[in-house]
């Protein structure tokens, strides 16, 4: 055979690679393409299920509904309906397990509402330490009066108090305008416990919890 032949050959089957090589690509890229349009989509945590909605309160059945179907709002709201009688029986028991599902749904105001319920021991035995954790995860998740409740607990409820931490968390739910946070915070500053003393500081803080509504703080911002 000549060297001519040879290199013919030779680019034949070359050719013959390259051509399957795209042949391949191709493929590749289909199977990619229906991999993608059969691609469940992605979960989010606190997402209303397909066809679920926020019920109001007023409507206690359809609340009861919507919590069944998933929706993580009316699970909560729910929990509001039995624990202060709206359109059903008071039941504190009730309460708590719909305030459970909707924080396990990803419900922050569920989650908070069910601290509420172990630190005050209704429907559920008391427990401070778990009243606390559900408070700290609904103020990271962005429920300011979460975090006034963390500053509570801090302050008042653990033996020995860390009123320094209490500090903390008033001042964060203070800054986004939960007013009664303003307040404790103006006391701590008033008496000097868990930040340095600062009586013009703590009376401006009660001027402005006093300006936001708390009526408790406007003795104090008027002295």
């Amino acid at each position: 055979m000549s060297f001519a032949a040879v290199r013919r050959a030779e680019c034949g089957r070359f050719g013959l690679v390259n051509r399957s090589l795209t042949v391949l690509a191709v493929v590749l890229a289909a199977l990619l393409a229906c991999k993608g349009k059969n691609k469940s989509p992605e979960k989010v945590l606190g997402a209303a299920p397909e066809g679920a909605h926020a019920c109001q309160v007023s409507d206690f059945a359809d609340c009861d509904k919507q919590c069944r179907a998933g929706h993580a709002g009316s699970c909560n709201t729910l929990g509001e309906a039995y624990e202060y009688g709206k359109g059903t029986t008071k039941s504190p028991e009730a309460a708590t397990q719909s305030y459970q599902r909707a924080c396990d749904l990803g419900s922050m105001p569920g989650c908070s509402n069910l601290g509420t319920m172990y630190l005050a021991g209704s429907g559920v035995g008391k427990d401070v330490p778990r009243a606390l954790g559900l408070f700290e995860k609904a103020c990271a998740g962005g429920r300011p009066p979460a975090c006034f409740n963390v500053g509570v607990v801090n302050e008042k409820q653990l033996t020995p108090p860390k009123p320094k931490v209490a500090a903390e968390f008033y001042e964060k739910a203070c800054d986004a305008k939960y007013f009664k946070a303003c307040t404790n915070l103006g006391s701590l500053y008033l008496q000097g416990v868990g930040v340095a003393k600062n009586p013009t500081k703590a009376r401006r803080l009660y001027k402005r919890a006093c300006d936001g509504g708390d009526e408790v703080a406007c003795p104090a911002a008027n002295r």
